[in-house]
């Protein structure tokens, strides 16, 4: 596993060492593989650190910094904070801030939205915003909704509930996959209701019965053939998966935060 780590160069929470240190802090408190899960994450976040690049402030592992959970400073900043709660570091606290500083620079009071930087000439501004659990406000917000239960920084939750304003403000509904559709916008709905932080009564119509109405009614009139490939991520069954989340949250756990 070491040599694993050390050849990775992708980095990020869909295919690098950051996602390798969310998959295995579901390990973390289990009798048989706890000791190994933890020191493979504190190796992992460890190669992180080393592996970054600071250009003009701003952090990035590729090419350029990119903002969001799947590949961007949300994302690494959710692994940091695993990696931090195992074994305190101040250079991981010093990374988290950076991360988040740097992501919230970019926040559009207007759109409620952080942009996404493959893009650049999408609105008259030059910004293009997706919201998605991929790219845009319900990734960067399940993302700061882990570290506030963490921390219990304002700040977080007020990101958190930026996140939520973007989301209402938000037409998008092209979709209904996990990775770029409703079912994984409404995972920012459904960690929220769970700990607390916003209103069941409020948000459950809104958000969780329209989408449970849409997909049905697109199911059966065939009007979204992608729903008929059997991905996790991006197809029905990731799809279905979410549906059972929202009838028993409490047993079926979160695939896109991979909580414990």
């Amino acid at each position: 596993m070491p040599e694993v780590i050390e050849k990775d160069l992708t980095h990020d929470v869909i295919g690098g060492n950051a996602g390798l240190i969310l998959a295995l802090n579901s390990l973390v408190d289990s009798k048989e593989f706890s000791e190994k899960a933890k020191n493979i994450i504190i190796l992992a976040a460890n190669n992180l650190l080393t592996k970054v690049k600071i250009t003009n402030n701003l952090p990035q592992w590729g090419k350029e910094m990119l903002l969001g959970y799947s590949h961007g400073n949300a994302g690494y900043a959710h692994a940091f904070s695993i990696a931090n709660e195992i074994k305190p570091d101040k250079n991981y606290i010093k990374i988290i801030e950076n991360l988040i500083k740097s992501e919230n620079k970019f926040f559009d009071e207007t759109y409620h939205n952080w942009p996404d930087f493959r893009y650049d000439d999408s609105t008259a501004e030059g910004k293009r915003f997706v919201s998605a659990w991929c790219h845009g406000a319900p990734g960067i917000g399940l993302g700061r909704l882990k570290l506030w239960e963490s921390s219990k920084a304002d700040e977080y939750l007020n990101d958190y509930k930026n996140a939520i304003n973007g989301l209402e403000k938000s037409q998008e509904r092209n979709s209904y996959c996990l990775c770029h559709g409703m079912s994984g916008n409404i995972e920012l709905v459904l960690s929220g209701m769970e700990i607390g932080v916003i209103n069941k009564e409020l948000y459950y119509e809104s958000f969780i019965d329209n989408m449970i109405d849409s997909i049905h009614n697109d199911l059966l009139s065939n009007r979204h053939p992608q729903l008929l490939g059997p991905e996790l991520m991006t197809g029905l069954s990731g799809i279905c998966f979410q549906l059972l989340r929202i009838l028993n949250p409490k047993n079926v756990p979160s695939v896109l935060t991979l909580s414990k």
